[in-house]
């Protein structure tokens, strides 16, 4: 943001009031069995978009959610979910095919 300011494309006093608040979001790897709940939201709606009807997750996937690192956070989640229920005709979304899409 400082180069914005120094272009004169961003305004500094814009800036100095938008530097008086930070928001720490913790990892999506530190949310614990949190992931799970988003993991079951992002299922719906996938359900929901894709016209699934694809009830859960194997233990399996959901020990790999929880051991799983995030770098994309929770938008990484939710494109994984989606990209799992693409792939999986059961009613069940395996650690098979869950290790494709992590894979890419």
């Amino acid at each position: 943001m400082a180069d914005n300011i120094g272009k004169g494309t961003f305004r500094e006093e814009l800036y100095h009031r938008f530097n008086k608040f930070s928001i720490h979001l913790p990892s999506l790897k530190k949310q614990g069995n949190d992931i799970l709940i988003f993991a079951d939201k992002f299922l719906a709606v996938a359900n929901q978009v894709l016209n699934k009807n694809i009830m859960g997750f194997s233990e399996g996937v959901k020990n790999c959610f929880l051991n799983y690192s995030w770098p994309g956070n929770v938008r990484e989640l939710k494109n994984v979910i989606r990209g799992v229920s693409l792939l999986t005709d059961g009613n069940e979304i395996q650690v098979d095919v869950l290790l494709l899409e992590l894979s890419n």
